[in-house]
């Protein structure tokens, strides 16, 4: 049964409704890159599917516009899927439970999509419509722009003609985006080693229902990196007993702020640093307590949960089997207490704009090594680089591996665009005051289709989205319908 039928415009969120039915998370773009084939073929419209993963879908000119320059309309087509904690939900084979709630829509226990799902939306529904006045069309949809817009890096563009580009990317209605960061991905890396678990006293914190969102449009707000804190408790553990590390893990992709995280410990029961499960659960609160005050605004969902673990599941089987000597979990306790994390740097030249930041985004303990996964944006080439050198020199120090991969160019704002100019006058003119023109700190694909492109005149827009990469993400109703209208007159007006 459709939830999204009943609202205008119904065709926008016909096809909203069609994508979020199709698993389409990072890495698992196949089934919705073969219903953009599909679409294209049953419309009549030439389309070309490259090695990438990415779709072209091309439409000729309106009658009058033949003449006009070719405009390249883009978005992407995989999602962050993330789900809540405690729910059995496969993001490679469900489709999204959608629910409305008043002006927002949005999905039971997982992501909603919305980024980037509502450009497939509206660029399908151009597609389709044979009453829209527009220019020659080259609707380009990527592939995998979640986890190192690995589909802009390794498009052809000599199948596109448009020096024209309209990015539905944004998140904020009324704002044209003409400039963002660029940046990398860094991976750490530490072989350990590993022995059998004794029959030890065996505990587990869970730290859950932080803010979370999205580490480059958010990361200014200082919302609790939940697998930073859980480096921070080993850390105050650590200090005050015998602590052996079990597991430790927490994130999903290194572009989300992760919202939930633990660690698995044991302590010793004899001689200088033995504690009792009381003092353990003691020590606990007190650091439970200190986090929670420190957090009440940013995170006021926020749990720090304490509980002795069970080693054998309800079959009898032992569910964790080795464990890391009390020297290397000490050597990972003071590694994730000297990593940076956060706003690094904010702007000099445009106010309230973050310059240089990083996000531990994955944590976890794989095949006998502990991985720490980093986002790095800056929309300084330089500043970017320095910070890399920074993790460098610090993995350097403490002797572990570190690999950077992801690297993407930033975008640079142009004081002169010809497309903005246009957007900015149908803007003015339908809303009556002008549209809040501006660079970001999250990374956009225009970055690398103005580097492939001399002279692209690139601008970014989209509707009201909210908490985009994680389980609140929501999407406002009233608000794609007003980018809808403002997206037919700039067609128009083009």
């Amino acid at each position: 049964m459709s939830v999204l039928s009943e609202f205008e415009p119904r065709r926008v969120f016909y096809y909203f409704e069609e994508i979020c039915a199709i698993p389409h998370g990072s890495g698992h773009t196949d089934r919705i890159r073969e219903y953009l084939c599909a679409f294209a073929e049953e419309h009549g419209l030439k389309y070309h599917a490259d090695e990438a993963g990415n779709v072209i879908i091309y439409k000729s000119a309106s009658a009058g516009y033949e003449d006009h320059p070719a405009l390249i309309i883009q978005g992407h087509m995989d999602m962050v899927a993330v789900h809540d904690a405690g729910t059995d939900i496969d993001m490679t084979e469900h489709s999204l439970e959608l629910r409305v709630d008043g002006d927002r829509i949005s999905a039971v226990h997982t992501s909603l999509g919305g980024d980037d799902g509502i450009a497939i939306a509206y660029a399908l529904a151009v597609l389709e419509s044979e009453e829209l006045a527009h220019p020659p069309l080259e609707v380009l949809i990527t592939n995998d722009e979640e986890t190192g817009m690995d589909g802009a890096r390794g498009l052809d563009v000599s199948f596109l003609n448009g020096r024209r580009l309209l990015n539905i990317d944004s998140e904020e209605e009324g704002h044209l985006l003409a400039g963002c960061a660029g940046g990398a991905r860094v991976y750490i890396k530490k072989e350990l080693l590993w022995f059998p678990l004794p029959r030890l006293a065996t505990y587990r914190i869970d730290i859950t229902g932080c803010t979370g969102g999205h580490s480059g449009s958010e990361i200014h707000h200082g919302r609790a990196n939940a697998n930073m804190l859980a480096g921070r408790i080993l850390y105050e553990l650590h200090r005050q007993a015998e602590v052996q590390l079990v597991d430790i893990g927490g994130g999903v992709v290194d572009n989300a702020i992760p919202v939930s995280s633990h660690l698995i410990f044991a302590v010793s029961d004899k001689g200088f640093s033995a504690v009792s499960a009381d003092q353990v659960e003691r020590m606990v609160d007190e650091i439970r307590r200190d986090i929670k005050a420190e957090y009440a605004t940013t995170d006021p969902d926020m749990d720090i949960s304490f509980s002795v673990c069970d080693r054998e599941n309800e079959k009898g089987k032992a569910i964790w089997t080795t464990i890391i000597d009390k020297d290397d979990t000490g050597y990972i306790a003071e590694l994730l207490m000297s990593l940076p994390n956060g706003v690094m740097t904010m702007s000099s030249d445009v106010p309230g704009l973050v310059e240089t930041s990083l996000n531990l985004g994955v944590l976890g303990l794989d095949k006998n090594a502990l991985c720490i996964q980093f986002a790095v944006r800056s929309s300084v080439a330089s500043a970017k680089q320095a910070l890399i050198d920074k993790l460098s020199a610090i993995a350097s120090l403490a002797g572990v591996d570190i690999e950077i991969g992801g690297d993407y160019p930033g975008w640079k704002y142009s004081k002169e665009s010809p497309l903005r100019e246009v957007m900015s006058t149908t803007y003015a003119r339908m809303y009556g005051h002008e549209p809040v023109v501006e660079a970001i700190h999250a990374g956009l694909e225009c970055g690398f289709f103005a580097d492939k492109i001399p002279g692209l005149d690139c601008v970014s827009i989209g509707p009201d989205m909210s908490d985009v990469h994680t389980t609140s993400e929501s999407l406002s109703i009233s608000s794609t319908a007003r980018m809808w209208d403002y997206l037919c007159e700039v067609l128009k007006a083009l």
